[in-house]
């Protein structure tokens, strides 16, 4: 591998900013240009640089305090004492519904690891006759939702021209405030138990996303019904733009935190979050690994309880990103071919 100078990089990035707001001043053609060839060669590096797929972090005090159970409770009146020991996922906003491998792996890691209470599905569509369902369908509770409820507050923003995932961004909070408990993503895999972070210090619990925590990522949410942090999230969607990707999903949690400090408790980004989304980052949890590489993540998994690091939680696939490799699997080849992400979810196939 290439090692670039820190320096080049720096300087990289600053060119490339410069070249973002001239493009943006000037004709489509040259703005077309940047996203399609400027962009995909500069962006990763540049975060590299800027920390935010680095892996050269520890916890700070307060992320250790929130994963142990040590920190200081500080509680809304009237809440439970202890976040539920209750799995929501929501599934099928829009289309048909069908479950995928990875959702039935989702379901299973929850099942087998967190040991809850109840495992509910929220959906609007669902198709009863998909293999995948069928497997679990005994373990879980579905759970109808109409969107012209959910989304009834934000009827002047048109809801239904959304995306899929920030219909379900909403659902997942209205869900988790009148309800509480788990909220995993239909790609987020429970490795180890929650159970030191159900004891209800905070109100609600997330993680951090980017070696220098650029946001709260919304993909992973542990909290009390009624928790003032929803609420208060929830109400900010009246100012949602579809057009800003994570502003409401990923960056608003984070401005919160900083003005609700005791509220909530957020975990490194190796809890919840960690390889990144970036190509390089899905390329190292999907590379095939050769003998010396398979026996060094067998040893690491052995170590960490079935995880890739040692504080790590939950496995997020960024199934976005990381579908150019997911889209082919299948039990037998996760069960044959040696990757990192198909060593850590082997088990509960």
């Amino acid at each position: 591998m290439v090692v670039v100078p820190r320096r080049r990089l720096l300087t990289l990035w600053a060119v490339s900013t410069f070249v973002f707001i001239t493009i943006y001043l000037s004709s489509d053609y040259l703005r077309s240009l940047w996203y399609n060839k400027v962009w995909p060669v500069v962006h990763e590096p540049a975060l590299w640089v800027l920390g935010f797929t680095r892996y050269n972090f520890k916890p700070t005090p307060a992320e250790v305090q929130c994963f142990d159970g040590t920190v200081e409770r500080h509680n809304a009146p009237g809440l439970t004492a202890h976040i539920p020991r209750v799995v929501h996922f929501v599934w099928g906003p829009k289309g048909e519904g069908a479950f995928n491998l990875l959702l039935y792996i989702a379901i299973r890691s929850a099942l087998l690891t967190l040991q809850p209470d109840e495992v509910r599905v929220h959906y609007t569509n669902i198709d009863r006759d998909n293999e995948w369902f069928k497997l679990v369908e005994p373990n879980i509770t579905l759970v109808h939702h109409d969107p012209k409820s959910y989304l009834g507050p934000f009827l002047d923003l048109d809801p239904e021209s959304w995306g899929m995932a920030h219909m379900a961004d909403v659902l997942r909070l209205t869900v988790l405030l009148e309800h509480g408990g788990i909220y995993l993503d239909a790609d987020a895999f429970a490795l180890r138990p929650f159970d030191k972070l159900l004891g209800g210090a905070r109100d609600v619990i997330m993680g951090h996303e980017g070696g220098v925590r650029m946001g709260l990522t919304n993909a992973v949410i542990l909290a009390k019904a009624g928790a003032p942090f929803l609420k208060r999230w929830l109400e900010m969607y009246q100012s949602f733009d579809k057009t800003l990707w994570n502003e409401h999903s990923v960056k608003l949690p984070r401005r919160l935190e900083d003005q609700y400090p005791n509220e909530l408790c957020a975990l490194s980004p190796t809890a919840f979050y960690w390889p990144m989304w970036t190509e390089g980052s899905v390329d190292w949890l999907h590379k095939p690994l050769n003998p010396d590489e398979t026996a060094e993540v067998e040893e690491t998994l052995r170590r960490n309880d079935g995880a890739l690091f040692d504080d790590q939680l939950v496995l997020h696939a960024w199934s976005q990103p990381s579908r150019r490799y997911t889209h082919r699997l299948t039990p037998e080849i996760m069960r044959k071919e040696n990757t990192r992400f198909n060593m850590v979810l082997r088990r509960f196939l």
